[in-house]
């Protein structure tokens, strides 16, 4: 008799791997994922990716408001399933987990120990890491902390972005969700246990506060940061404008994606912490920079506002009469 798997997971990330399961004709039973909720302007109801790809192959759907519902944990013991597969799902209480014959594994978006937690891909780009990748691993109490059963590695490019990343390591992991599968079922399965070090970075959450760009920071630390937001939800910062009457203003605004960041060789004399925009309209460029580095602003937007690219930005609101003059960072 084949053996029985729930799929657990919600956000976009989780899809390519429910995708491979559905095509590798695995007996998947049911998938558990977030309740419908409303959202937008109209208040419509909107239905996670998992509920949609679930709905499109006629697979069974639990929603459950509380994972420690004692209902929804009657059903999944009713179905005596084997493996219960987690990606991109929050934290499952040890009556859920512990329920299947074979456990429950995650696949998470770093290479394990480091980066745990809920935003290793941001993270790992903030950081400036050349290389991440995909984790399996066997969930226990401690989040994240499990036994290792694969991993495979993927390079982080120069200008990569926290989106770009973000689908590639989805379009990675039905290979790691199958072989993992295949490793459980056979029976031959050899786990690693995760060594602690002092060494080990963390992936917490990512909130409001965590988003303002610190330009006391230098250059490519700088750049990292706008690349491990974008496109989003985007780096926020203050933008001084003194214009040709010597007036000081402010705008707010978002920086969406950046590229090609060069360091800079300076003397002594040449030292500017102090970070300047500058518009190149010749060259169709708007570059960041100090006495230490610059980068180029491919898009950006005023917050309440559609996003756009750096030349419209240039042409648009720099251009403006009342604008024109010298930009300052703060």
């Amino acid at each position: 008799m084949k053996k029985k798997i729930i799929f657990f997971g919600s956000s976009e990330f989780a899809t390519e791997s429910l995708q491979e399961i559905i095509n590798k004709k695995y007996n998947l039973i049911a998938v558990v994922t977030n309740p419908d909720k409303r959202s937008g302007r109209g208040m419509k109801i909107s239905e996670t990716k998992i509920k949609l790809l679930a709905k499109k192959y006629n697979v069974n759907i639990f929603q459950p408001e509380d994972l420690n519902n004692d209902d929804f944990k009657s059903k999944l013991k009713k179905i005596e399933p084997d493996l219960f597969i987690v990606v991109a799902f929050k934290k499952l209480p040890e009556q859920i987990w512990g329920i299947p014959k074979l456990g429950t594994f995650n696949l998470h978006a770093s290479l394990l120990p480091m980066y745990r937690g809920a935003a290793p891909i941001n993270w790992a780009i903030i950081n400036g890491e050349k290389e991440t990748g995909l984790t399996t691993f066997f969930i226990n109490n401690k989040i994240d902390f499990g036994n290792i059963i694969m991993q495979e590695k993927c390079i982080i490019k120069e200008n990569e972005t926290f989106g770009e990343l973000y689908k590639k390591l989805m379009k990675l992991s039905p290979n790691i969700i199958s072989q993992t599968i295949e490793k459980i079922f056979k029976g031959n399965l050899k786990t690693e246990k995760q060594l602690e070090s002092k060494n080990q970075i963390k992936a917490p959450k990512i909130f409001k506060k965590d988003i303002i760009i610190n330009w006391k920071q230098n250059c490519k630390k700088i750049f990292d940061f706008i690349r491990g937001f974008s496109p989003n939800p985007g780096a926020r910062t203050t933008l001084q404008i003194r214009n040709k009457k010597n007036e000081n203003k402010e705008q707010q605004i978002i920086i969406t994606k950046v590229s090609n960041y060069q360091s800079i060789k300076h003397t002594e004399k040449q030292k500017n912490e102090k970070f300047e925009l500058l518009f190149n309209s010749k060259e169709k460029k708007i570059i960041v920079q100090n006495h230490n580095g610059r980068f180029y602003i491919e898009k950006i937007k005023i917050p309440g506002k559609k996003e756009i690219d750096a030349v419209s930005f240039g042409n648009g609101f720099l251009n403006k009469k009342e604008n024109i003059g010298f930009y300052y960072f703060i």
